[in-house]
């Protein structure tokens, strides 16, 4: 287990923020709620006292080896022939307006199933989505 310690900066103790818990993303597909997500995402970055946690399950990335695949369900958009790459790719792009207000990320089962093939989590970080510290486990 890792603990994070998150310092906000603030300008009065009147402030209040909105801490927006993001998770179960499932991105990938058709049962993403791409709108729905894109959406808040935007209100995220339209609210100066928003922040938000990654609470897991960002990226489905169930692939043809795995028992729980279904080709039926993948999102027109995802590259099957590198299905996580292009999960990954969405959630960049996704998060990039609101990478500056991410306190940090925790790792759903998906994410944990991934990581021996594609290491998620340094990718978030070199893509600067989230820094080291803000990446828990």
């Amino acid at each position: 287990m890792h603990t994070h310690e998150h310092r906000v900066q603030y300008g009065s103790r009147k402030d209040q923020f909105d801490i927006y818990p993001l998770g179960d993303i499932h991105a990938g597909v058709v049962h993403c709620a791409e709108k729905q997500i894109k959406a808040k995402v935007r209100e995220i970055s339209e609210n100066p006292f928003a922040l938000w946690i990654g609470m897991g399950d960002m990226a489905d990335c169930i692939t043809p080896g795995d028992r729980r695949w279904d080709d039926s369900v993948i999102a027109p958009w995802v590259d099957r022939q590198n299905i996580a790459e292009s999960c990954r790719n969405w959630l960049v792009k996704l998060f990039e307006p609101v990478k500056d207000k991410c306190i940090g990320i925790l790792e759903g089962n998906h994410e944990l199933t991934m990581r021996k093939t594609l290491r998620v989590k340094d990718r978030l970080i070199a893509d600067g989505i989230a820094e080291d510290g803000r990446l828990l486990e």
